[in-house]
């Protein structure tokens, strides 16, 4: 029994900080279920209405094959047709004003859908393209995309397909990411095919079981009869 004893203190030392780490980031995850207000965004006008008909859109990109999916939009306030195609290219974009076939969304038309969503007040301090996935916006979103930085410390990721945003990473946001992929989930590279993470977690899990049942084990024989000396 004091050999277990020991063996069983021994495995609550290893597993005690991941424990209190997972306590914590679970504690941090449960906090973005919060009810809070959204931060309203800059306005950049009303939406202009469509005025061309999407039969009309659809001829402009000269395309025999039948669209999967048509979406109207409304990028900074202009609107959009984003058609979406099974052959390359994928996604096209096609004014809903003029009927011209709308090209990739350059840096500066970024820079005018970041500003839109940012909150009122706030300016837009520059815009670059990420071409590499971060802890904060892991590779399986949409790359490359634009980052367009604002000037309290935000981040608003835009869809150089489609223009829409894709995310708006403000300090709740990284400290529920950073919970989440960093303390809960221990993936430490944002690539989808690296296994290190999830062999340490299985070790940790294992180390854990094997604490629970010592303790089991010593808990169940503390109920039985006690021995005299």
């Amino acid at each position: 029994m004091g050999k277990l004893r020991r063996w069983h203190r021994l495995i609550g030392l290893v597993v005690g900080l991941p424990c209190l780490l997972w306590g914590l980031s679970g504690a941090i995850l449960a906090w973005k279920n919060w009810a809070h207000e959204p931060l309203a965004p800059n306005q950049a006008g009303p939406p202009r209405p469509f005025r061309v008909p999407v039969e009309k859109a659809l001829k402009a990109l000269g395309r025999a094959d039948v669209p999967l999916q048509v979406e109207w939009r409304h990028v900074a306030a202009a609107p959009r047709y984003v058609i979406r195609f099974a052959a390359p290219p994928l996604v096209q974009l096609v004014d809903g004003e003029d009927g011209r076939v709308v090209p990739r969304l350059d840096a500066q038309r970024a820079q005018e859908v970041g500003q839109e969503a940012a909150p009122p007040g706030v300016g837009v301090r520059g815009c670059a393209l990420q071409t590499a996935g971060s802890l904060v916006y892991p590779s399986w979103n949409e790359l490359p995309a634009f980052r367009v930085a604002l000037d309290n410390g935000d981040d608003v990721y835009v869809s150089p397909t489609t223009g829409e945003v894709l995310a708006h990473v403000d300090t709740r946001f990284r400290v529920i990411r950073v919970a989440f992929y960093g303390l809960h989930v221990w993936k430490f590279s944002p690539a989808q095919d690296a296994p290190v993470s999830y062999l340490v977690l299985l070790a940790m899990g294992l180390v854990l079981t094997a604490a629970g049942a010592t303790g089991l084990w010593l808990g169940l024989r503390g109920l039985g009869p006690r021995r005299r000396r």
